[in-house]
């Protein structure tokens, strides 16, 4: 990954990791309380409510496939259909010219549509390998190159 591509994810994973670390604090606090004062604990439970994630469900997903270590962007897990616009969104904002895309889900044929209602291109099918840490075996995996 390039600089400018790492320093934009960088930046939007401390944002996921402050509000994440932020509500667990707070879910640590209202099971602290004793469970008979319930004032103490709506009055958290109120406040869990109305925190709200800095970044979209698609975003989320963008941050969740980066890998500072990687040459190419590749989202390995399954993405809502709904979440589609945001997660190219995010890979445009980033500078990603170029994914990797997974899924074998049963919705992959929406999502190959979806990615194309956002302008990204199908390039065709590809493989990569990785190492499987258990046994040191590499692992041969799937996927469909998409461009933005």
């Amino acid at each position: 990954m390039t600089d400018k591509i790492n320093t934009f994810f960088t930046e939007k994973n401390a944002l996921a990791e402050r509000y994440f670390e932020e509500r667990h604090e707070l879910q640590k606090r209202k099971d602290a309380i004793d469970w008979r004062n319930r004032e103490a604990r709506q009055a958290i439970s109120e406040q869990l409510y109305q925190m709200t994630c800095p970044l979209n469900s698609g975003e989320l997903e963008a941050v969740r496939a980066w890998n500072p270590e990687a040459d190419t962007f590749i989202a390995t897990d399954h993405l809502w259909t709904k979440d589609i616009h945001d997660f190219v969104a995010c890979l445009r904002e980033a500078g990603v010219k170029t994914f990797l895309f997974t899924d074998t889900s049963t919705a992959l044929m929406e999502s190959i549509h979806e990615f194309a209602k956002e302008g990204v291109r199908l390039e065709g099918p590809e493989t990569f390998t990785t190492n499987d840490g258990w046994n040191n075996e590499e692992r041969i995996h799937l996927a469909l190159r998409f461009t933005l």
